[in-house]
């Protein structure tokens, strides 16, 4: 004959099988809030990716706009104005969004580079030779962003442009 204690099976008790539970919870809404967190963080990268981007793209175009001046760019009133062999090319930045349009039929403004805080083209001179800087700052999407997204592009008129030269 068997002991009582040797024919027992082993088993979990009820309050054992609610803090197992109450463990698995904690362990799961701690990683399902992980899982969100950087969920979010990869959306807000994305963003920051796409604005770098977008802003690279807008400062290539304006620098190969600059190139390609057939006489000296001159600033007016806020704007860059830029003679090209097929009109004129003018930049502004105005409401948040930095502008380009391309004189002639059909002149359309057309938005080049939109969250744009704050744009400014400075005329300079380096060993010389004319060129202009373009500074860009765009707005921050947080309230309390690490930090400011800050862009400059220099480019030399070409051509007859650095030159001083007229058409």
């Amino acid at each position: 004959m068997r002991a009582p204690s040797q024919g027992r099976r082993r088993g979990l008790l009820l309050m054992e099988a609610v803090v197992y539970l109450g463990v698995v919870t904690v362990i799961m809404s701690l990683g399902m809030t992980l899982l969100y967190r950087g969920q979010a963080n990869h959306r807000q990268l994305q963003r920051n990716a796409d604005d770098i981007a977008r802003t690279l793209e807008a400062g290539e175009r304006w620098r190969a706009d600059v190139r390609a001046a057939v006489c000296p760019p001159w600033l007016e009133a806020e704007m860059l104005r830029i003679p090209q062999a097929g009109g004129e090319v003018v930049y502004l930045c105005e409401d948040g969004i930095w502008w380009r349009i391309e004189e002639g039929p059909p002149a359309v403004w057309v938005p080049v580079l939109p969250g744009v805080k704050r744009a400014q083209i400075l005329p300079e001179q380096t060993a010389g030779i004319p060129s202009f800087r373009c500074e860009i700052e765009l707005a921050a999407d947080q309230k309390a962003a690490q930090m400011t997204p800050r862009f400059s592009f220099q480019a030399v008129p070409g051509g007859r442009a650095a030159e001083g030269g007229q058409p």
